[in-house]
């Protein structure tokens, strides 16, 4: 586990949001038909991860947030609401920090961008209950699987990632059942599936972020994604500018640090090194390459 997790601390099928009709009107039946269900189905959780990064940087992150439901739908409206004083039709992060897309314009106007970010923030932070980040890097991941089948355990970076994502939220509800939601379109998706299903995990469902039409189609995006997307682009950033995680915590970006009060446990933060992937092989008896 890297250093910069722990000194942030806490930094931290298809599941619908509050904006996609469909599952509220089911939510309204179940709740006419039957009160308990309708309880525990506020009472279910919900994991929503991105990714960020790539090969052409050298590494790649999944981060994301838990929260039961009821959360979710509460965290969905005020967001939009954030959204809609801002006239915008969805948040990216990388369009924002870029000034361009829908925050074309925004470069100019530094008191509006810290407003809408400080904000987003504090939303995210009302509503989530977990924050969940690792990082693998590819170097090290291609190394140990010429020497190991680490392939056999893990897949590739991105399904390691997500799927560890995915184990550290299930462990910290003792178990329980979790429904896990990725941000639509990163490779490896398949694999991610597979390693999931392998362990007997509920499989994963992939949506994009916001509204988008594929083949004429509209898909309906989930917003709760783009707080993922907030918290897998932070944390690419911080891990770019400082790979060697020797900064102290006052010298991160504030964006980072403004996620800090949310709650983990620094084993929920953390990166693949080549020790730790070759004791992952070692604890699942993966057999060395001949």
């Amino acid at each position: 586990m890297c250093s910069i997790y722990g000194q942030m601390e806490a930094l931290s099928p298809i599941v619908e949001c509050a904006e996609d009709s469909g599952f509220i009107s089911l939510a309204q039946a179940l709740q006419c038909a039957n009160p308990e269900m309708m309880f525990a189905m506020m009472k279910s959780y919900t994991l929503y991860c991105d990714a960020a990064g790539g090969k052409d940087h050298g590494f790649i992150v999944v981060a994301g947030y838990l929260s039961t439901f009821a959360r979710w739908n509460a965290f969905a409206a005020e967001w939009n609401l954030h959204l809609a004083a801002y006239n915008l039709p969805y948040f990216h992060m990388k369009e924002f920090a870029q000034s361009r897309g829908v925050f074309e314009g925004w470069g100019k106007d530094e008191e509006r961008r810290k407003r809408f970010l400080s904000r987003a923030a504090e939303i995210i932070k009302s509503h989530v209950e977990r924050s969940f980040a690792v990082v693998v890097e590819f170097e090290s991941f291609n190394r140990v699987n010429q020497t190991h089948k680490l392939d056999e355990v893990a897949g590739v970076p991105y399904s390691l990632a997500a799927r560890n994502c995915a184990a550290k939220a299930s462990l910290y509800l003792n178990n329980r059942d979790v429904n896990y939601v990725f941000e639509a379109g990163d490779e490896g998706a398949g694999e991610l599936m597979r390693l999931m299903e392998r362990d007997g995990y509920s499989s994963p469902v992939f949506r994009p972020s916001h509204d988008i039409r594929i083949k004429g189609r509209l898909v309906k995006g989930l917003v709760q994604l783009q707080a993922a997307d907030f918290a897998a682009y932070e944390v690419r950033k911080a891990f770019k500018d400082n790979p060697d995680e020797s900064w102290p915590i006052e010298k991160y970006r504030k964006s980072i640090r403004s996620l800090a009060t949310i709650d983990s446990d620094i084993e929920d933060w953390g990166r693949y090194r080549e020790q730790e992937l070759i004791a992952l092989c070692e604890a699942n008896h993966v057999s060395p390459r001949e």
